[in-house]
């Protein structure tokens, strides 16, 4: 006899296979956009690094060539020193030394620091070349200028007292054309003189109306002492000043300023100063004709801009890498964020696609109980 059929007897079938498949692919597929965005970004740090690495500095053909130059250049200075100015004391050759090449700021330094230190040496060489004769130089001036100072010492000893009276004279002068013998004015021309004289008489023009109209005893008391007022102020108007004096005064202290001076100096018995003023300026001639334009200068200055075309070469690149470190660091920030935002996406999904899965067995399974 037939078994009867319950609900206890009936088995759940699963339902929705393929959509749970597919939820469950969803959350495998987040798991794997994350580990590809990692990995995505991993390989793009490591070509950054490949790309900073290639961009480095390399320097411009003739470095190498250009320290050679130096090189042979100060060594054959230093050989022409030694034959031109037998025992004459040497600078020492200097120790710095120039990098193989300039790649980045420490080469870079090294080079301007050995360049500072040939450039030192060249110039102990020139100074050597007019050692001896600088030295024989400085004791001749000096003997020039002490002996001119001893004259002029006894030349002030012997001449104070009249010095002296030309010093009394000269300030004397100087008073007269800096003192203020017009009162409370400075000193004014002719033209302004008269104009504050016309205001004045303005002024008593003004008044000699007022007293012709009248207006009794008092009102012309009043206008009286008004115009004896403005008689007053008219005599305080100064003079003008006196130009042609004034002249006179300024080419007499002229002349005193220079009588003064050739009484202390004595014109030529200071010749010495003269010639130690000539010697200087010979001295200065011989240094610029056998201190200049030496092959080492040239060599100095030629790797000089060199060197400063790879300070701004550097510079340059400096901004370049920052620029490729900013653009890779900027896409591997953007790789990591693509990949962590698709594995949500997709974890969040298959979380939706299983809970409304869910939610549709349990409303089937309470309508198969109805």
């Amino acid at each position: 006899m037939a078994e009867p059929v319950t609900e206890s007897s009936v088995q759940p079938q699963p339902s929705y296979r393929w959509g749970r498949f597919l939820a469950r692919s969803a959350a495998v597929g987040g798991l794997f956009c994350l580990a590809a965005g990692v990995a995505a970004a991993v390989v793009q740090l490591l070509l950054l690094r490949a790309a900073l690495a290639d961009l480095t500095l390399r320097s411009a053909p003739g470095y190498g060539d250009d320290v050679a130059s130096l090189r042979a250049a100060c060594a054959g200075a230093a050989a022409a020193v030694a034959a031109a100015v037998p025992g004459v004391a040497m600078p020492p050759v200097p120790s710095a030394a120039f990098p193989d090449a300039v790649r980045d700021r420490r080469d870079l330094a090294a080079a301007r620091s050995a360049l500072a230190a040939h450039q030192g040496y060249v110039e102990g060489l020139q100074a050597g070349m007019t050692a001896s004769f600088g030295a024989s130089t400085d004791w001749l001036l000096e003997s020039l200028r002490s002996k001119a100072e001893k004259i002029r010492r006894g030349l002030e000893a012997s001449r104070g007292p009249e010095a002296m009276a030309l010093e009394a004279r000269i300030e004397g002068l100087r008073r007269q054309l800096e003192s203020r013998d017009d009162g409370l004015y400075t000193a004014m021309d002719q033209s302004e003189r008269q104009r504050r004289l016309d205001t004045l008489d303005q002024a008593g023009s003004f008044l000699e109306v007022l007293g012709s109209l009248g207006g009794g005893p008092a009102v012309q008391a009043r206008i009286d002492a008004a115009a004896a007022a403005l008689a007053s102020l008219r005599q305080v108007i100064p003079a003008p000043s006196p130009e042609g004096r004034r002249l006179r005064l300024v080419q007499e202290l002229a002349e005193l300023r220079r009588a003064q001076s050739e009484l202390v100096k004595a014109g030529h018995q200071l010749r010495g100063e003269e010639l130690a003023s000539h010697l200087e300026a010979v001295c200065r001639d011989v240094a610029g004709a056998v201190q200049t334009s030496w092959a080492a200068d040239d060599c100095l200055e030629r790797l000089r801009g060199r060197l400063d075309l790879d300070d701004a070469a550097l510079e340059a690149l400096s901004r370049q890498r920052a620029d490729v470190r900013r653009r890779g660091l900027a896409k591997t920030v953007a790789l990591l964020l693509s990949g962590a935002a698709a594995a949500l996406l997709l974890r969040v999904a298959a979380d939706v696609l299983t809970a409304l899965f869910d939610a549709a067995e349990a409303l089937t399974r309470l309508e198969r109980r109805r």
